[in-house]
């Protein structure tokens, strides 16, 4: 079945959206099972098992209290002048508001343990969503299934994922997912504007850190590729993946580089 095809009128054994939310909610409880020991080791120890992740949180609790949003000088490193960390606000956003979320019923220890276990749960099931989502425009109706469970049959759980990292490395991989997964449906003419969304995810992996670079040029280069070859029907889609990237790339340039560099 090709891409058009995968979202089409419903035929006699494709399995429908109950159906993969179901195997989504299954695939995420067998990450919790395997992830439970990091789990309980930082709800009970509160334990940092990599220095990035307590760099993050250190970056995070600055900002926090007060250190300015496009300051990201750690202040305790070559004192009194700090040194210039190489990382975005992306990943403080969502970590420091699970922070104040969790802070409203718990102490500030306690609220971040929190944080901590929940973040990395939470990318957790973004990536199922994401590998899902492009294993069933590729192989409907099984394609969803099977990437979900070879997802989590890579480990994938016991690496970037496992709860108590904070870094910037999972939610690289989350996002190179939801991009591939627009990418593909971006090639369907019909879902053209999808290859917007795809140039959105790329730009704010960009905004993140250049690791994903590679990847990223991989994907887009698909698109050129495919106008050269079949014309017309894929001029849309060349020109949304360049607006979305160009766009995004801009406004994220602006939200969280610093003006004075």
């Amino acid at each position: 079945m090709s891409i058009a095809d995968a979202g089409g009128p419903k035929v006699p054994g494709q399995v429908q959206p109950t159906s993969f939310a179901f195997i989504l909610l299954v695939g995420f409880l067998g990450c919790i099972v395997f992830s439970w020991t990091p789990i309980t080791t930082t709800w009970l120890t509160g334990a940092y098992n990599d220095t990035d992740d307590a760099m993050r949180m250190v970056q995070v609790r600055d900002w926090m209290a007060g250190q300015g949003w496009y300051d990201l000088r750690a202040l305790r490193l070559d004192p009194p002048a700090g040194v210039l960390m190489h990382w975005s606000r992306v990943v403080d956003v969502p970590v420091a508001g699970l922070i104040r979320l969790f802070g409203l019923m718990a102490d500030q220890e306690t609220a971040e343990r929190l944080a901590r276990i929940v973040f990395p749960l939470s990318l957790q099931a973004l990536l199922l969503l994401g590998a899902g989502l492009s294993g069933r425009l590729l192989a409907v109706p099984m394609g969803g299934m099977l990437a979900i469970f070879l997802v989590i049959a890579s480990g994938m759980s016991l690496g970037q994922f496992v709860p108590g990292r904070i870094d910037h490395h999972a939610p690289q991989i989350v996002l190179l997912s939801f991009m591939t997964w627009a990418c593909l449906c971006g090639l369907d003419p019909q879902r053209a504007p999808m290859a917007g969304l795809a140039g959105v995810f790329a730009a704010l992996s960009l905004a993140i850190a250049i690791e994903n670079l590679p990847f990223i040029m991989a994907l887009m280069i698909v698109y050129p590729i495919a106008w050269a070859a079949q014309g017309a029907s894929l001029r849309a889609a060349l020109a949304w993946l360049g607006l979305g990237f160009a766009a995004s790339l801009t406004l994220f340039y602006a939200l969280f580089q610093s003006p004075a560099l």
